[in-house]
């Protein structure tokens, strides 16, 4: 992987699932860039969150937990804008929870989804609680889709109506991402 100036996308629930072992630890002390990812709903236990938490398990600690899902994950992407980091004039990529004292790392590994509070994307609103999308100003709210998702209402900044009537006619209900519930409020 090093000679060929490859990167590895690690998906450890993937992993364990398909092969039913998954890479050694061991392979975040090289210099092969590594982040974490999510593969497929099929074989994944569920999304980024669920791969942050097995890794943790499985002995990674928060600060590699952190980096393979910002820093570490920019790099292998190419990103050159300050992604992967917070920074003054930075692109405002950004996840959102509420503050439990607990350094950024150390939350990482415990974080649930219903405690994303937001999720930016070059600073447009892409998920909101609930809660926090009734504080939002209107020119940031006006236009989210609302959704029912694990059991939590959130607010989706994507035009998720004008395709959930042609997927339903397709799939059928009730549908699930990632074994969960979802439903349009």
């Amino acid at each position: 992987v090093r000679g060929r100036k490859a990167s590895l996308i690690w998906c450890p629930t993937s992993n364990l699932f398909t092969l039913g072992k998954t890479v050694s630890l061991s392979v975040l002390r090289t210099s092969v860039p590594t982040a974490l990812g999510s593969d497929s709903s099929l074989t994944a236990a569920g999304d980024l969150l669920d791969e942050i938490q097995l890794a943790g398990q499985l002995g990674a600690s928060p600060a590699d937990l952190y980096a393979l899902v910002t820093s570490s994950a920019a790099q292998i992407l190419g990103l050159r804008e300050g992604e992967g980091s917070i920074r003054e004039g930075g692109v405002a990529d950004l996840l959102v929870v509420r503050d439990s004292g607990d350094p950024p790392a150390q939350r990482l590994g415990s974080l649930s989804r219903l405690e994303i509070d937001l999720v930016l994307r070059a600073g447009r609103v892409l998920l909101a609680s609930g809660k926090v999308a009734q504080q939002l100003p209107s020119t940031h709210s006006n236009g989210l889709c609302r959704v029912s998702y694990d059991d939590a209402e959130w607010r989706l900044g994507v035009d998720l109506q004008r395709h959930w009537y042609e997927t339903m006619s397709i799939l059928g209900e009730p549908l699930r991402l990632t074994r969960r519930l979802l439903r349009l409020v």
